[in-house]
């Protein structure tokens, strides 16, 4: 591990010409050896007064909606969280692309 520390022991980062070191470049979403583009999975979550909504867009196509009637408060609450989504994304990628699989994936995790 690098120790950025100054003369005075004051911790600083390495110069990044000013662009975010964190921020993802477009080289993660394509492998040019392999001449292959990656997709891009997103969860969107939409509510309403009397209805929520998680849509998992394969680039742009939809490919999969969780209806928010159709799963239990606890779970509502699990997906509404960073961690939620990062579930939702991880088993799509894991190749569960039915309501019926999700759910059951989904109540396995709250256990």
């Amino acid at each position: 591990m690098v120790d950025y520390k100054d003369n005075y022991g004051i911790e600083t980062m390495p110069e990044t010409n000013g662009r975010n070191p964190l921020a993802k470049h477009e080289d993660d979403l394509y492998h040019e050896d392999d001449d292959i583009i990656l997709p891009v999975i997103r969860v969107k979550r939409t509510a309403s007064a009397s209805r929520e909504k998680w849509r998992i867009l394969d680039n742009t196509k939809e490919t999969l909606v969780i209806e928010g009637s159709k799963i239990t408060k606890k779970e509502k609450e699990f997906l509404r969280s960073p961690e939620g989504f990062s579930f939702l994304i991880s088993r799509y990628k894991s190749g569960i692309t039915t309501i019926g699989k999700m759910k059951i994936e989904l109540k396995k995790a709250l256990k």
